[in-house]
């Protein structure tokens, strides 16, 4: 009975391939599998069981997990993990075979899979174990009891012993990310010119949650779509998530357009004004080879797991790359949560899964968030001409001040490893627009000036560009609140 019962027993070999290849190749999709898999012996296949093993104890060190550490810590494992393949080679060939997985969509389901599988292959030892143990002589039913109860103890879910670690345990694996840092290229770069902003936040955007606050007519998707568009042009893959894109994404194709070589402002290219042939094949020389994706939804709710989802799906079409991508979510108060959940959890959940995006797919993610009108005092300070002006005004003072201006997007900015928020101030007829780094994990908060015409960002040290008549178009409410502040700090 029991051989008839091992060429049974419960398991999913597609499963522990497609889970092993996830963690092989997809960088933070190993610690995703040990959450849910604490032990190798849930693995059925002794080859996978020896895999998962050497991944275990490769993160206990603080090593890094990829096809080569891996290999690497098999054919130094003893002569157990050696025979389960014929040589070198066909393990090298078994993991590389691995490490083809397509996606990590359906990581998590497939880890939780394995698991459950496991138990049920426990389960079925112990009633095997029990069998025998009632016919043996002398066998009464409360010694049964007593033995099944102490055996359910150990086919309950696994938890893993607290493994306690020195800090020298992680000095390897850090001094490996500090390398890999001084690259540039690990870097989302500023786009070229951006000297302001630059000399205050070096290099750019690492991989992490970035937020970026401004209050309407501010300029952020501009700011944005600036920065995608520099970046793609590195050739740096970009998704931009456009939630309130018309139909045809022809406001972003716009914008994108007069980035690219039409002469043209973006609203004079979106109202249909003629564009000169030879301008129109410059443009479409560049964006036709652009690395830059522009969705203007996630699914029929705009959800933190469909977003998670749709960012996953993406990584795993465009396959790997060796520079990190950037991810854009225009704008934070388009996001839903589940019925009758608060706004504070909705947006906490938001937070803690654009982290977790950032990691596992090696993407800086710029979340956009809009201003509650109550705010608009802080980012914007108007001064009569000849009056003192405030202390407060941007450009002065500590920008971390600012932490918290967006509306409801104060979790997401405390858990940021960024928040840039766009603020403006005006003395008479003298107009400053500003970029407060008003939060730098890794820098200095500080104040970056800059020029904005409406449809484009200079430095404030570039010779300003003249905003295009055409840009005249009709104000919403709130542009038209702050049009109002600035025509009441001239009178």
């Amino acid at each position: 009975m029991s051989e008839l019962l091992d060429a049974t027993l419960p398991h999913n070999l597609e499963a522990e391939r497609e889970v092993l290849g996830a963690a092989l190749a997809y960088p933070g999709a190993v610690q995703t599998v040990r959450d849910a898999i604490p032990t190798p012996d849930a693995f059925f296949d002794p080859r996978h069981r020896a895999i998962y093993q050497a991944m275990l104890r490769l993160l206990k060190d603080g090593a890094p997990v990829d096809l080569i550490t891996v290999e690497e810590a098999l054919a130094h494992g003893g002569k157990a993990w050696q025979t389960l393949f014929l040589d070198n080679e066909e393990r090298l060939a078994y993991l590389q075979g691995l490490a083809l997985v397509e996606s990590v969509a359906n990581l998590a389901y497939h880890a939780t899979e394995i698991e459950a599988k496991a138990r049920l292959r426990r389960h079925i030892t112990l009633g095997q174990a029990l069998m025998r143990e009632a016919t043996v002589p002398g066998a009464t039913p409360e010694g049964l009891d007593a033995y099944l109860a102490a055996a359910l103890a150990t086919v309950a879910p696994h938890s893993t012993p607290h493994q306690w670690r020195t800090v020298g345990s992680y000095l390897d694996g850090a001094l490996s990310d500090f390398t890999r840092r001084a690259d540039p290229a690990a870097f989302v770069p500023w786009p070229e010119g951006w000297h302001n902003l630059a000399d205050r936040v070096p290099r750019g955007l690492l991989p992490g949650l970035h937020v970026l606050v401004g209050s309407t007519g501010s300029g952020k998707t501009q700011l944005a779509l600036q920065l995608a568009h520099s970046a793609a042009l590195a050739e740096y893959p970009v998704l931009y998530l456009a939630l309130e894109a018309d139909a045809g994404c022809s406001d972003m194709t716009a914008r994108l357009m007069s980035l690219s070589g039409v002469r043209l402002g973006w609203s004079e290219i979106y109202k249909g004004e003629a564009i000169q042939e030879r301008d129109l094949d410059a443009a479409r020389a560049v964006l036709e080879k652009l690395p830059l994706y522009l969705e203007r939804s996630v699914g029929s709710a705009v959800t933190a797991k469909a977003i998670a989802d749709r960012v996953t799906a993406w990584r795993d079409s465009i396959g790997a790359s060796a520079r990190p991508g950037l991810v854009v979510l225009d704008y934070v108060q388009r996001v839903t949560g589940a019925p009758g959940e608060d706004r504070r959890t909705t947006i906490g959940n938001l937070s803690a899964t654009l982290r977790r995006v950032s990691t596992d797919l090696d993407c800086a993610v710029l979340a956009i968030s809009s201003t509650a009108r109550e705010g608009y005092g802080k980012l914007l300070v108007a001064t009569r001409e000849g009056v003192q002006p405030s202390e407060e005004r941007p450009g002065t003072g500590d920008a971390s001040r600012l932490v918290g201006a967006g509306k409801e997007s104060g979790e997401l900015e405390y858990d940021a490893d960024t928040v840039l928020v766009l603020a403006k101030s005006i003395t008479g007829a003298t107009v400053e627009n500003w970029v407060a780094i008003a939060k730098q994990r890794a820098g200095r908060t500080g104040w970056a000036q800059m020029n904005f015409n409406g449809h484009r960002w200079q430095d404030a040290f570039s010779a300003p560009e003249e905003a295009p008549t055409a840009y005249r178009r009709t104000k919403t409410a709130d542009e038209r609140l702050m049009a109002d502040l600035e025509k009441r700090a001239r009178i």
